[in-house]
């Protein structure tokens, strides 16, 4: 089988467990064997569902090397009161600071200081939902592939970043159906928020487009992983601003 086919064979059965919505068990081994092959993947299935990317999850592997996967297009909402979520798959949310271009980056070009192309940020909620029926069974590769096990992104109005408080010590209230589920200061993986973006930032992708203007990079999760059910009526607030969205099925 050649990489070629590999790589088609992989985006194929990710492509339609995403317009199905119904879960895969998992890919078969010999398709994806690399990050090289994970990134392609993810670019192919985007070609697939035909969708813009809309923004990019970063975060770190177990080796600390930096991972990137799209938050697709037709996954993603910005704004508005509704934010379709697959019906049966299990739902978590995270909150979390999306970070937006000003402007493309070249890829491979780094860019020293953030600032340079990011002035404004917005609090936004992740949904993670993966194509596969247990994701937490996965390889990490199958999890990169499947970008990340992003599910549907909501982002809320942005704010300059540069006027924003110290963003590592927010006091963040998650609310559920008008219950509290979170409510402290933060807990981001990295201790600092910008650090997963910044990583980013130093070596720039070039699958799916690379980095574009009007794009957002979010870093990881402020409150940890809370699972909800579908529906469900979320309402995040920060000093920075608030989100509310409604989990309704697709």
């Amino acid at each position: 089988m050649t990489a070629l086919e590999r790589i088609e064979g992989a985006a194929a059965i990710l492509a339609a467990a995403h317009a199905s919505g119904e879960g895969i068990e998992n890919l078969p081994s010999d398709l994806v064997t690399s990050i090289a092959d994970a990134y392609a993947v993810q670019e192919r299935v985007a070609e697939l569902l035909e969708t813009e990317v809309a923004g990019w999850k970063v975060g770190f592997d177990a080796q600390g090397k930096t991972v990137y996967a799209p938050v697709l297009e037709r996954l993603t909402r910005k704004g508005g009161p509704e934010l379709p979520v697959a019906r049966d798959a299990p739902s978590v949310i995270e909150v979390e600071i999306a970070f937006i271009l000003d402007e493309d980056v070249t890829a491979g070009q780094a860019v020293a200081d953030a600032t340079e192309v990011v002035s404004t940020i917005a609090l936004g909620m992740e949904v993670i939902q993966s194509r596969f029926r247990d994701r937490t069974a996965q390889p990490f590769l199958s999890t990169l592939t499947d970008n990340l096990s992003n599910g549907a992104y909501f982002l809320s109005i942005s704010t300059p970043w540069a006027s924003s408080p110290d963003l590592d010590s927010l006091h963040l209230t998650v609310m559920r159906d008008g219950d509290m589920i979170w409510g402290q200061t933060v807990a981001h993986p990295q201790g600092d928020i910008a650090l997963p973006m910044r990583a980013m930032l130093a070596e720039p992708p070039s699958h799916c487009g690379g980095l574009k203007r009007g794009q957002f990079i979010t870093t990881g999760t402020l409150c940890g992983a809370i699972e909800v059910p579908v529906p469900s009526a979320i309402a995040a607030m920060t000093v920075i601003g608030p989100l509310a969205a409604k989990l309704t099925p697709r």
